[in-house]
């Protein structure tokens, strides 16, 4: 992490700034690499994806406390990453760009 251990050393302005730069420079590094190699990338919002159990699909405010996921309906517990990592996955097979349009495909295709 560029930031770990360094809160208030530098002003919000300059984080956000290099935070940026580093997100922009990646996501570009990321894209000319894939294209060299032929594999497509796939953009999908990782809003709530943490938050959002793939086991019981089931999103809940509680279920992420700091690195840990536990989802307070079915018990699932995971890495929040690694949760929010299968929640991507999901999103991709599904062929929707976030969640709300997940859940929104699935109410509609069972009414």
């Amino acid at each position: 992490m560029v930031k770990q251990g360094k809160r208030g050393t530098f002003s919000r302005l300059f984080n956000r700034r290099l935070s940026h730069w580093l997100y922009r420079t990646l996501v570009q590094f990321l894209d000319r690499k894939c294209q060299e190699e032929g594999i497509q990338i796939v953009v999908k919002d990782p809003f709530k994806t943490s938050q959002f159990c793939s086991s019981c699909n089931r999103w809940d405010r509680r279920n992420r406390k700091g690195d840990s996921f536990k989802c307070v309906h079915c018990g699932y517990l995971a890495h929040a990453d690694h949760n929010a990592a299968h929640n991507l996955e999901l999103l991709g097979v599904a062929g929707v760009y976030g969640l709300r349009s997940y859940l929104s495909s699935k109410c509609q295709s069972f009414g």
